[in-house]
Formats: C-alpha cells, sequence, structure tokens
C-alpha cells in the first residue's frame, strides 16, 4: 500500500476548523468509513492529502 493511500494506514492526526468533541467524532467515522470503502472497492484511491484537505476545509454555514 502506497503510504500516501488511506486504506491500511492507522492512526491519524488531523486538523480540523469545526470545534467540539462530537465534530472530532464525526471526523473520525468519516474516516472509518473511507477506509472500509478502500477495503471493500479494490481501485478505490484516496490520498491521505485529500483527507487532509477535506477536514481542515470542512465548513458549517450558520453554525456559531
Amino acid at each position: 500500500t502506497s503510504p500516501s493511500a488511506l486504506s491500511g494506514c492507522g492512526e491519524f492526526c488531523f486538523r480540523l476548523s469545526v470545534h467540539g468533541r462530537h465534530q472530532a467524532a464525526n471526523a473520525a467515522t468519516a474516516i472509518k468509513t473511507l477506509e472500509v470503502l478502500t477495503r471493500v472497492k479494490p481501485g478505490l484511491n484516496i490520498p491521505l492529502h485529500a483527507v487532509e484537505s477535506g477536514l481542515l476545509h470542512t465548513a458549517i454555514p450558520g453554525r456559531i
């Protein structure tokens, strides 16, 4: 597995643009979902930089 691939990488440390423990749990769920998808869908490769960018640039308009 490529070091940039999401599948099989184990632990992650990402910055989130949204705040709160529940948002960290949501991000962990999204990451786990991507891990499962890359395992069950051969050829699906989601680079870590794409996940990192997505989590860092997530916005929830209208939220305080």
